[in-house]
């Protein structure tokens, strides 16, 4: 059974135009298929093509019209249009491969600039950056310096647009929601999407629902027996963290609240425990040996 449009693009039914374009945008660059080729590819090109058909019907006032009147089954009576070769999935479907539309349509493009960020230029001048932004400047705020290609849609003579790089410096608001877009207007009249990527800060990294995930050391007493650590917030403060008694190597300890922004809340931290031995004295030693062996003949006695 399908699942309801308004659901799989994540907006209420009242959504607006807007809202339900800017939705469509964040969701076809996290599952585009070029963007998942490790081992969820699969399930990200379902996704994929999910997404494109709720945006289809959804962006169309009279498709829209008809499946907030009958549902899916009003749609199976409708007649299917051609997409417009401006549409997102176009700009997607490249793959980084030349294509020169019909009707006056200019090529579209996709590649890297600057070694780090992704491009997509569509064939009314729009310009789509995926910009990898360090996850401390995604939740402290600051600014950061990004480049990506202005097209010359006059100069199309060739096999490819005409790219002028431009660099832009971005002032980053604190605590900036997961996969956040912003959207501002371009001189030759397109726009300009970006849509910010955390990137990996020091031992931290965020997954693919906007938990920061991390790892931490803890000593195997503590592991055994339950302790506390203090591990330190890619933010910059400092959280104390409980470590539950029988804590294996390779165990998670979730945080809740303490990941970034998303469109259903906060995400949590996910805490990876990597065990090490501290250095003991041969007195204490002793010490550990006795009890270790009075608890495991607990054990055995039942």
């Amino acid at each position: 059974m399908k699942r309801d449009y308004y659901e799989v693009l994540g907006v209420p039914r009242s959504a607006s135009e807007a809202d339900i374009k800017k939705a469509y945008r964040r969701l076809a660059m996290k599952y585009h298929p070029d963007r998942n080729q490790g081992e969820g590819k699969k399930e990200a090109e379902e996704k994929f093509k999910e997404v494109k058909e709720a945006h289809e019907i959804l962006s169309d006032p009279k498709k829209r019209s008809v499946y907030d009147t009958a549902g899916h089954a009003g749609l199976n009576a409708q007649p299917r249009t051609s997409r417009s070769p401006s549409d997102f999935e176009s700009i997607f479907g490249m793959g980084g491969r030349r294509q020169t539309w019909h009707q006056g349509y200019v090529a579209v493009q996709s590649g890297t600039i600057d070694g780090v960020n992704t491009y997509l230029v569509t064939t009314n001048g729009d310009v789509f950056v995926s910009a990898s932004v360090p996850l401390r400047t995604l939740l402290r705020g600051g600014r950061h310096r990004i480049v990506y290609p202005t097209p010359d849609l006059n100069d199309s003579s060739g096999a490819r647009v005409r790219l002028t790089k431009t660099v832009k410096l971005l002032e980053i608001e604190p605590d900036t929601p997961y996969l956040h877009t912003i959207e501002q207007k371009l001189d030759g009249g397109g726009n300009l999407v970006i849509q910010l990527e955390p990137a990996s800060y020091g031992t931290f990294w965020v997954g693919g629902r906007g938990e920061i995930c991390t790892e931490a050391n803890v000593e195997t007493l503590d592991a055994i027996v339950g302790g506390t650590i203090f591990v330190e917030h890619p933010s910059g403060k400092k959280l104390k963290v409980t470590v539950p008694p029988n804590t294996g190597d390779g165990s998670l300890i979730s945080l809740t609240g303490q990941g970034m922004l998303t469109a259903s809340g906060r995400a949590h931290m996910a805490i990876r425990v990597r065990h090490y031995t501290g250095k003991y004295s041969p007195e204490q030693l002793l010490i550990l040996r006795d009890a270790v062996r009075k608890v495991r003949a607990e054990m055995e006695n039942g």
